[in-house]
């Protein structure tokens, strides 16, 4: 789950234990990805389109036609290496900066050739993340069936096979250093995912205390911004991370989550300051950056254009271009959607055409034609999500004789869960249960990077705002939805 947290604000990071310092580029790389995606007809609904999706602050997307021959041509423009994800039947490739490569993948049989640029770093990761190699127990399916010190046994246990696993996939395959790192550091992304999910998914008055315990580790972690490879898993690790590197912000914004989020200037300028003195002891200044970057990322999640502008001056700190040309693009985005939500809106929905995600929000829209409209999408198994609940309930309350629709969309749960949570937390508000195909098209086309999810849609039925922060507790949220209903 994201969140923009005043003292506690997601972070990303580059990945790699013992390897090179990062290597990016001021000036970006033009990387021309080509191939074929053979016996598409197999399926009874072949795909049409190429996706390739960079993750990043905003999991940037580049979509293409395949060709009826079934060829596609891809274009990206590379800063620094990376992996990547591609869709249909490819999956995670890594790519440099100005990389020729071409991809040979059988839809029906998936099986995938590399040929061209870094052949060998893609024939090796393809193979790694496809076999048993990469394969182990995840710790995290029995969260809330160990106590402490048995789920951490059970962690360590994960940790050791993916280590011995990797010894032999080095032993039989030779693999670059390139390749070797990016091993490294999905086995610490998992094993640290894992053991922090722990303390972090306990409402507990101990949770100070259970984070504090960590700390030991943030050392070792922090080894995985002296690579020069970016690692994707960094990206949804880097929320629990923060916890572990303010606890004490952490346990200042566990208790005003209760209450409010403020987002005003003086308290955001006071938090930055705080946080300034807590990175002042790290010397990784590549690890500063992807700090400040997603914390000027939250901002504007939160579609805060006007306190993105007052910490502008971090901006100009941020020396890397990639970083900063993200950051910079974002902003660009942000400030149009709100300037003209109808032109967002349509962009969102043509994203979306044709898909059980569309059919799904149109359906809402059309059920509520001519009000407001506040979306939650959650899963049974978030405890932050069950955690907002009460507040959602609250503005129900509130705005009762209002034309205002609250919509909960439940997704990745089953069926019988969602009933039992809506039985148990007496919930009210239209209720809407979706389908693993239908959750997982909810996820991909929103795109949705956590749950809690909330949108607002005005009375013309378009699309004003998306995002993790938009939490039925915060103030600001509240005068999102008074402007919308004309009651500022």
């Amino acid at each position: 789950m994201r969140k923009f947290l005043p003292l506690l604000l997601p972070l990303i990071f580059i990945s790699g234990c013992n390897g090179p310092e990062l290597k990016s580029l001021d000036v970006a790389k033009r990387t021309v990805i080509t191939g074929t995606i053979r016996n598409r007809q197999a399926s009874t609904d072949p795909p049409k389109e190429i996706t390739v999706v960079i993750p990043d602050f905003n999991n940037t997307t580049y979509k293409e036609k395949i060709n009826e021959d079934g060829s596609f041509k891809l274009y990206i423009d590379q800063y620094i290496t990376r992996d990547i994800q591609i869709s249909p039947t490819i999956g995670t490739i890594m790519t440099h900066p100005g990389d020729s490569i071409y991809i040979d993948a059988d839809y029906n049989a998936g099986n995938v050739v590399f040929e061209g640029d870094a052949k060998k770093v893609n024939t090796d990761l393809q193979f790694y993340l496809t076999s048993t190699y990469s394969g182990t127990e995840d710790p995290q399916s029995k969260l809330f069936k160990l106590d402490a010190d048995n789920y951490k046994t059970l962690c360590d246990n994960m940790r050791i096979d993916l280590l011995q696993k990797r010894g032999s996939f080095i032993s039989l395959t030779n693999p670059s250093k390139e390749v070797i790192m990016w091993i490294d550091d999905y086995i610490k992304l998992k094993y640290y995912s894992a053991r922090f999910d722990y303390p972090l998914s306990r409402n507990s008055k101990d949770v100070l205390n259970d984070l504090i315990s960590y700390t030991q580790y943030l050392e070792d972690i922090e080894t995985m911004f002296n690579s020069s490879v970016v690692n994707s898993g960094c990206y949804t690790f880097m929320n629990r991370y923060m916890g572990f590197l303010y606890p004490k912000s952490y346990l200042l914004w566990y208790k005003s989550v209760k209450a409010t989020i403020r987002t005003d200037t003086l308290f955001v300028k006071s938090a930055e300051k705080k946080l300034s003195e807590g990175l002042s002891n790290s010397k990784n200044e590549t690890f500063k950056q992807f700090f400040w970057s997603e914390w000027l990322y939250a901002m504007l999640q939160q579609n805060d254009i006007k306190q993105f502008n007052n910490s502008r001056n971090i901006l100009s700190n941020i020396k890397e271009a990639f970083l900063r040309k993200s950051i910079e693009e974002y902003y660009t985005y942000i400030d149009g959607r709100i300037k003209n939500p109808r032109i967002a809106s349509e962009a969102l929905m043509k994203r979306m055409d044709q898909t059980e995600a569309k059919a799904i929000l149109d359906k809402i829209i059309q059920e509520n034609s001519g009000k407001v409209i506040y979306i939650d999408f959650w899963a049974t198994w978030c405890i932050p999500c069950r955690r907002n609940m009460p507040y959602t309930e609250k503005l129900i309350r509130k705005y009762k004789k209002q034309d205002i629709a609250f919509v909960s969309v439940c997704i990745l749960s089953p069926e019988d869960t969602w009933k039992l949570v809506l039985s148990d937390m007496k919930l009210t508000g239209i209720q809407y249960y979706c389908t693993n195909e239908q959750s997982k098209s909810i996820w991909n086309k929103l795109p949705i990077r956590g749950v809690p999810y909330y949108m607002l849609i005005n009375k013309k039925g378009e699309v004003t705002e998306t995002g993790n922060d938009l939490l039925p507790q915060k103030e600001l949220t509240i005068e999102k939805i008074d402007r919308l209903l004309k009651k500022v």
